[in-house]
Formats: structure tokens, C-alpha cells, sequence
């Protein structure tokens, strides 16, 4: 299964800017994010991730796709424990 996904080149990055958060967390949300991306994307789909920073204290990753998402009734219910909106008759 062959799927297009892009990422920025590495030079791309300032390396001055960094994340100062708990090492795990900050790794299990990216590949969370990451995971589900890839997971409701259509095989021909677009999986894409970018980093911003406004230059003070912020620094902003964004994850996009071109999945089917969430639909607009359930995004009340996103950050509730257990809840998969839907998900649970995707494979």
C-alpha cells in the first residue's frame, strides 16, 4: 500500500527553536497524530506535517490529511475519554 507522504527536508527547520515538554508525552501525541493521519487517509490520499513558530514562545505542528475527518456534530465530544466518533467501523 503505497501512500504520499510529505515531509519538510531538514534544513527547512530553524535549529534554534525548540519544544520544552515532557520527551514521552510530546512523542506519543506526534505519533498519535501521525498514526491516525495515516490510518483514515485513502491509499491516494495526502498525509503532510509542518512546524511554525511566531518567533516568541510559540511553536505550532500541524499534522494535515486529506481523510474524511470529523464531522462537525461530534467535535463537542473530541477530547472525551474513550471516544472514537465514528472510528470504531473503520478497519
Amino acid at each position: 500500500m503505497t501512500r504520499n507522504i510529505r515531509l519538510p527536508q531538514a534544513g527547512a527547520f530553524d535549529k534554534s527553536v525548540y519544544v520544552l515538554a515532557d520527551q514521552q508525552r510530546f512523542k506519543q501525541v506526534l505519533l498519535n497524530l501521525l498514526t491516525n493521519a495515516l490510518k483514515y487517509t485513502p491509499v491516494s490520499g495526502n498525509v503532510t506535517v509542518s512546524c511554525y513558530t511566531d518567533g516568541q514562545k510559540k511553536v505550532r505542528i500541524f499534522v494535515t490529511d486529506t481523510g474524511p475527518g470529523i464531522p462537525h456534530e461530534k467535535l463537542d465530544r473530541l477530547f472525551m475519554p474513550f471516544e472514537r466518533l465514528g472510528a470504531e467501523q473503520s478497519t
